[in-house]
């Protein structure tokens, strides 16, 4: 399931650069994304019955402090990952995107582990689990060698903000994570994410009108091709699959999981869907290969034995 969710995030990335370029602003195209998303899960829990009495529940327990209130943090880290990708693969290419973003994921997600932050089982990393880590940044370094030679400043500023969602992704996966254990089921988090993220995304449009920087919400929707927006049904899956997901297996397992459809999906669309900044040269799937076996390691010597959170 991690190797699909990792497939489709791929594909994500790419489409949303494009529905990013034809409305002519980020923040419109995560208005889309976002929009879709909550609408796909919000239908799907009035329609299942376990699911409509865990949205029922989520207020509840938000109320009480069952539920932490950074949980409104879900949204927010959800809209960088699709700002970055609207931003940033039309420039870089989705496989260095997802290289970037992927080791983003890692660093954040063993440490969350590692220190016990997410819900279930805490995976104190080995000295080859670290070493695990220190691989894949090495595969990231080696394949955007090529890139970094013709404009290290500006691609590094580039690759910082892609890190960056990275990281902030794998902790929405983590709070996902923490509400699916206590509501028993993944829409509350799912919806959580939407509407928070829908709610500081339509702050941000709005304070942009009052200063007189108009965004591109309505602009050029009609010529959208239809396609596009429906990439946003891909957020629900990677949400409810991720929730249920990181509770079984922890959040780095999960994530190493994403690596390997990440990789294969980013690097066949770069060769046979390129955008105009895509450089794909032999450092790519060495890089991509470093990763891969970045998570072999991990999977089989990276822990010792679970030990519960303190």
């Amino acid at each position: 399931m991690s190797l699909v969710i990792g497939t489709m995030l791929a594909a994500q990335a790419r489409i949303n650069s494009f529905l990013a370029a034809d409305l002519g602003d980020g923040y419109a195209a995560a208005l889309v994304v976002f929009s879709l998303g909550f609408a796909t899960t919000a239908s799907f829990s009035l329609v299942h019955p376990r699911a409509r009495a865990a949205v029922r529940r989520f207020p509840g327990q938000l109320r009480s402090g069952q539920i932490g209130w950074w949980i409104i943090l879900s949204g927010p880290m959800g809209i960088l990952a699709v700002l970055a990708q609207a931003a940033t693969v039309k420039v870089i290419g989705v496989a260095l995107f997802s290289l970037f973003f992927i080791f983003g994921q890692i660093v954040s997600s063993a440490s969350i582990d590692h220190f016990g932050w997410s819900p279930g089982r805490r995976l104190r990393l080995t000295p080859l689990g670290l070493a695990a880590v220190i691989l894949a940044l090495a595969g990231v370094v080696a394949a955007s060698l090529p890139r970094l030679a013709t404009a290290w400043v500006a691609t590094g500023l580039i690759f910082a903000v892609v890190f960056t969602a990275g990281l902030l992704m794998s902790g929405q996966m983590a709070l996902n994570g923490s509400v699916t254990a206590a509501t028993g089921r993944p829409e509350p988090a799912g919806l959580a994410t939407y509407v928070f993220g829908i709610a500081a995304l339509l702050a941000v449009t709005a304070a942009m009108q009052f200063a007189g920087h108009g965004t591109g919400v309505l602009v050029g929707l009609a010529e959208v091709k239809w396609w596009y927006p429906a990439a946003g049904l891909i957020g629900p899956v990677v949400v409810l699959l991720g929730a249920v997901i990181v509770r079984t297996v922890g959040a780095l397992l999960f994530s190493m999981g994403l690596v390997a459809g990440q990789l294969a999906g980013s690097m066949l669309l770069d060769v046979a869907w390129p955008s105009a900044g895509t450089i794909f040269s032999w450092a790519t799937p060495i890089g991509g290969l470093m990763a891969l076996a970045a998570l072999f390691v991990l999977q089989r010597w990276g822990h010792h034995r679970s030990v519960p959170p303190e």
